[in-house]
């Protein structure tokens, strides 16, 4: 919705060519309906349980986007607002983070990031902002659920930051009122590169099935999440 080009965005705005077996927009005209449509959409449904957003329910920064025109808008909106009060001084790093935590639209979409205790190489850039997971310390609140982060690794793209260590593929998350449904389906065409058209895949697109508590995935199966004896699940109210 920024018009950013990016390589993972030549299908839609065509400027390079697209990959091996990925469909390109038609035309301007299916690029605009595209973009309208995805103009349309909330940044996050509030329900007394569950709740959706994209990426991190922060209740402040939601309460700021209430009555803005739209997401792009609002998002450069509050970029200037914060490059407004950075000083020259200001490290790129706090620059960085200060871009990607204080702006509503950020953090909403992609998260809180923190101050990585090393440099590491991820989307093509070496990074020295690292992703937070937000989750463990979310205790208590409706259930929420949220996607973005990519619960399965994909090797051919290092997408594996170690935020889901430990926990098994179909757990709820944080104090068992939480939980992630991506499951990296948007690696998809690291598979179709590799010749498997029909699969087996690597990731899976998933929803969830509620009240149920169930995951449902696009090859049909089912499995139900597991919140662990351990962690009580909290009441929507």
């Amino acid at each position: 919705m920024a018009g950013k080009h990016k390589n993972e965005n030549t299908w839609l705005f065509g400027h390079a060519p697209v990959r091996i077996n990925e469909k390109k927009a038609n035309s301007a005209r299916e690029r605009d309906e595209i973009l309208d449509f995805l103009r349309r959409q909330p940044l996050a449904l509030q329900r007394a349980d569950p709740r959706v957003v994209h990426a991190y329910w922060d209740s402040g920064a939601l309460d700021e986007l209430k009555g803005e025109e739209g997401p792009a808008e609002a998002h450069h909106k509050h970029r200037a607002l914060i490059e407004s009060k950075l000083s020259d001084a200001v490290y790129s790093v706090d620059r960085s983070l200060a871009m990607q935590n204080q702006n509503p639209v950020k953090v909403v979409t992609s998260g809180p990031e923190v101050r990585a205790p090393d440099p590491f190489f991820a989307g093509g850039k070496e990074r020295i902002e690292a992703r937070h997971p937000w989750w463990n310390d979310y205790r208590q609140g409706p259930f929420t659920v949220w996607g973005h982060y990519w619960r399965i690794p994909i090797p051919q793209l290092s997408k594996d930051d170690g935020l889901f260590s430990g926990q098994p593929l179909y757990n709820a998350l944080g104090a068992g009122n939480a939980t992630c449904i991506d499951y990296s389906v948007g690696g998809r065409f690291c598979d179709r590169d590799e010749g498997r058209i029909n699969g087996p895949y690597t990731g899976r697109l998933a929803a969830l099935r509620w009240p149920e508590r169930t995951l449902v995935f696009v090859d049909g199966e089912c499995q139900p999440m597991v919140t662990p004896k351990s962690l009580p699940v909290e009441s929507a109210g």
